[in-house]
């Protein structure tokens, strides 16, 4: 069974070049994105919008470098200005969207750095919404697993922690170019995006 190790995860990242740090970091905020698009949609609001093109440009840094670091710091402005703070995203129904939010932020933050920690940190925040999706289909009597294990053994939780070290290892042994990544693996971040979702 898989545990959140984020000492052990910024160690694995750390082989990995800075392009392939974004794609780590671009599949957590992918896989949230949904949350935030319907916590804009309760509030009445078009912010997704702007936060879908944070992560195209990102992409287009990935795949043709197409982003300047002013751009970027202008973009990651614009990204924190977007987050609502975690009692605003609840009260609204949707827990995970300052995660999505913040997930973007440190895409962002890793583009301008190339620091494998912020990709975690990017990470961190899928395992935390998984973790506590968990908790609450546990308290609900939802959750597939006996009540007295700990959250992190949902399945869920185990699905998300177990994606990222495919991804990891799956980068880690890729010979494709930054544009064939940035092309392939788009699509698939964002077929499994929000996939817990009801």
């Amino acid at each position: 069974m898989l545990e959140y190790d984020e000492k052990k995860l910024v160690q694995q990242l750390g082989g990995l070049s800075h392009q392939k740090l974004v794609v780590f970091a671009l599949r957590p905020a992918e896989f949230l994105l949904p949350c935030f698009s319907r916590y804009a949609r309760r509030m009445g609001s078009t912010s997704d919008a702007d936060l879908r093109r944070i992560l195209d440009r990102a992409w287009g840094w990935v795949g043709q470098g197409t982003l300047s670091q002013r751009e970027a710091g202008e973009l990651l402005d614009l990204c924190m200005t977007l987050i609502p703070d975690e009692d605003q995203a609840t009260e609204a129904g949707e827990p995970y969207a300052e995660d999505a939010g913040a997930a973007a932020a440190y895409v962002l933050r890793t583009i301008t750095s190339g620091s494998p920690q912020e990709a975690a940190y990017a990470a961190r925040r899928a395992y935390e919404a998984m973790d506590h999706f968990a908790e609450r289909q546990m308290e609900q009597g939802l959750a597939p697993h006996p009540a007295d294990q700990p959250s992190y053994a949902h399945p869920f939780v185990q699905r998300e922690l177990t994606r990222q070290q495919a991804l990891i290892e799956r980068l880690a042994r890729s010979n494709l170019t930054a544009q064939e990544m940035a092309e392939v693996l788009r699509l698939e971040f964002q077929a499994e995006a929000g996939d817990f979702l009801p």
